[in-house]
Order: C-alpha cells, then sequence, then structure tokens
C-alpha cells in the first residue's frame, strides 16, 4: 500500500511540475517580400527577362532562420522560421524588386521563361548572421541569352550590421542585402 501511494505522490508531483513550467516559445514565421504594389503597378507588363533558378546552399536550405555562432559554426533557429522555402521567397523577393527597378515584369514563372530574351540564375552560398551583429550575404548570378550565351557572370560579398537585437531586425538585414543583390542584377541586365 506503501508503494502505491508513493506512486501516486510521485505521479501528482510531476503533473504539478509539468502544469507549473512555462508555456513553449511560439513560432514566428517571417516572409521575404519586395517592392510594394504600387511599384509593380507602374512596371509594364512586358516580359524580357527574369530568374529561372535560384539555389541556397544546403545549410540554408531549412525551416529555421540560421544564425552563426562562430567563424565555423551555425545554427538553426528552432521558434523563428521561414514561412516558404527560402530559395522561393528569395526568387520572388528578387524578381519584386528587380521588376521595380527596371520598370518591366521581370519574371513571370515558368510559362513565360520561353519568352525571355535573357535569364538570370542566383546561387546564395551565405545568408546568415555572423557573431557581433553583422550579418552577410554571398552570392554569385549569370545572366544567360535565350539561345543558352553567357552573358554576365558576377559575385556579390555584402555584410551590414544588424540595427537592433532580435529576429525582425535579421530579417531586416537579410532584406537590406538582398536589396543589393537585386541592384547588381539589375544593373547588369541594362
Amino acid at each position: 500500500m506503501k508503494r502505491i501511494g508513493s506512486a501516486v505522490l510521485l505521479v501528482a508531483g510531476c503533473v504539478a511540475l509539468g502544469c507549473s513550467s512555462p508555456p513553449a516559445p511560439e513560432r514566428a514565421y517571417y516572409l521575404l517580400r519586395g517592392a510594394p504594389a504600387a511599384a509593380l503597378a507602374a512596371a509594364s507588363a512586358e516580359q524580357r527577362a527574369g530568374i529561372a533558378e535560384v539555389t541556397v546552399a544546403p545549410y540554408l536550405d531549412r525551416a529555421g532562420i540560421v544564425v552563426g555562432l562562430g567563424p565555423h559554426e551555425v545554427r538553426e533557429a528552432r521558434f523563428h522560421l521561414w514561412a516558404e522555402p527560402l530559395r522561393d521567397g528569395i526568387h520572388t523577393y528578387l524578381e519584386d524588386r528587380i521588376s521595380a527597378k527596371l520598370g518591366y515584369l521581370f519574371g513571370g514563372g515558368r510559362a513565360a521563361m520561353r519568352g525571355w530574351e535573357k535569364r538570370v540564375a542566383v546561387d546564395v552560398r551565405e545568408l546568415h548572421a555572423l557573431e557581433g551583429g553583422d550579418v552577410r550575404l554571398v552570392a554569385g548570378f549569370t545572366v544567360s541569352s535565350r539561345a543558352g550565351e553567357i552573358l554576365v557572370v558576377e559575385q556579390v560579398t555584402r555584410t551590414t550590421r544588424q540595427a537592433s537585437p532580435g529576429y525582425a531586425a535579421l530579417l531586416d538585414a537579410h532584406i537590406e542585402l538582398l536589396d543589393e543583390l537585386a541592384d547588381s542584377i539589375a544593373s547588369a541586365l541594362q
């Protein structure tokens, strides 16, 4: 009988301890979004070019935002997640920003690709926070003609400082760096 009483007390204690522990942090989901609708509305519907492909480094191809802990160590956030695959978010973001810069619809989906004069392939090798508050982007892009001739190959390495602590400020830094990449691609297309 003593054993049953002890077991009941042990279970009751565990339940009470479990009920008193703080709840797990709520997950936050982040989107990369480009130019405002007004800038896109002003762009011509003509589709002369677009991004054919975006690849991201395997360490970035995950749900959580990646943060650097040291020169050779990164960590995936468990509660701060991308709302869509990062390569898709970067693709949409860059197409919107470049459309606004060029004044015509840049992209338009796979169906529009046949009519493009130029195709862009983007390869993101690094996009994460570094220890100390900096955020780095290392990417390359290739512009090719409809016939497949390589017209431009460019590497972009940019670093910016995160304005404040936290994941919202980290996302703002990501956007600043992607804006610089979009500017480089737009310049190469002109």
